[in-house]
């Protein structure tokens, strides 16, 4: 289970796979984007000066070293349609998120998380894509909105700590042990003072938070909303 490395102020090397562009007919769809590389790349000085709580962590009591990879399966977020990835062995990361659910379930002896891929101002598809996987919804679904655990003012205190204010992309973890936390990262901009930054490439991990999932009777209610 990787929240552990999910350390408020580390750096990663990583891209965020683009969503997917299909017909949003509310199908529920097979993920199909690879799982691009994330790289653990240090602490973030900026990130750090402005906590708190001061000092650094000891990211060694992670497990975490610089260039180490952080294992995981990408779940696409395929618009007005829902992915699905099966889970094992390794924990799922999804996104953006602007108020997407994300859940997971058990088929056949199969762990899979799910991207109910709705889409700002297109409420047609939203209700299309919410309705077909409500009908199809398992009995022992569980699931939860990252988008509401992290809000906007979260993100705007964090970014006020960078010379140049970082983009903010919210995204979701899923662990194959039926956790959920939403992620804050926070995207590098070009900063004369450090060249190295890559924009979107380079991310601070502003903040993880732990959600508790919401039983399928709330997210059959959420669906049909």
């Amino acid at each position: 289970m990787i929240e552990k490395y999910f350390v408020p102020g580390a750096r990663f090397k990583w891209t965020i796979p683009a969503p997917v562009y299909q017909a949003m007919d509310g199908s529920i769809v097979d993920s199909q984007t690879a799982s691009p590389q994330m790289t653990y790349d240090g602490l973030d000085d900026q990130f750090l000066a402005g906590s708190m709580y001061g000092g650094l962590p000891n990211v060694s009591a992670f497990g975490l070293r610089k260039g180490m990879q952080i294992q995981y399966q990408w779940l696409d977020y395929n618009l007005g349609r829902t992915a699905r990835q099966p889970m094992g062995p390794y924990d799922v990361i999804t996104g953006p998120m602007s108020g997407c659910l994300i859940t997971r379930w058990t088929d056949k002896g199969i762990n899979y998380a799910g991207h109910v891929g709705t889409v700002d101002d297109r409420p047609a598809e939203n209700k299309t894509v919410k309705s077909t996987y409500a009908r199809d919804l398992a009995a022992n679904a569980t699931g939860f909105n990252p988008a509401a655990a992290i809000t906007f003012g979260d993100a705007s205190v964090l970014q006020r700590r960078f010379r140049v204010a970082p983009s903010a992309k919210v995204c979701a973890l899923v662990t194959t042990s039926g956790n959920f936390y939403a992620l804050l990262f926070l995207g590098l901009q070009f900063d004369a003072s450090d060249p190295s930054i890559v924009p979107g490439q380079d991310w601070v991990l502003g903040a993880i938070k732990q959600v508790p999932p919401l039983n399928r009777i709330r997210l059959q209610a959420a669906l049909m909303a």
